[in-house]
């Protein structure tokens, strides 16, 4: 039991410096994380995300968050396994690129 807590701390850390990295870059990196809910930036404003790379995980809808980054560029959804885009990503009014491959919409 006590491995398995092990794990799921260093999991815990490393996405914790993910959101770090991103508040810093305006980049968040997510890709091939197995996630199925998005992780909450509790001690990070990550609204000045340019670039959301959420590719290669297991997410059934767009998350909220991610849709209210006014600066979002490009959103990357890919190999995940989206029902469906709200009509709020068409509001993303800085998004250039919307990458949707291999999902079963």
């Amino acid at each position: 039991m006590n491995g398995h807590n092990n794990i799921h701390s260093q999991l815990t850390k490393s996405l914790e410096r993910i959101l770090e990295d991103a508040y810093l870059s305006g980049e968040l990196k997510l890709s091939g994380r197995k996630l199925r809910e998005f992780p909450k930036p509790v001690k990070f404003d990550l609204s000045d995300t340019v670039l959301a790379d959420l590719s290669k995980n297991r997410f059934s809808d767009v998350p909220d968050e991610v849709t209210t980054y006014v600066y979002l560029e490009k959103l990357l959804l890919s190999q995940n396994v989206i029902r469906s885009v709200p009509e709020t990503v068409g509001g993303l009014q800085s998004l250039t690129y919307l990458d949707l491959r291999l999902v079963a919409i």
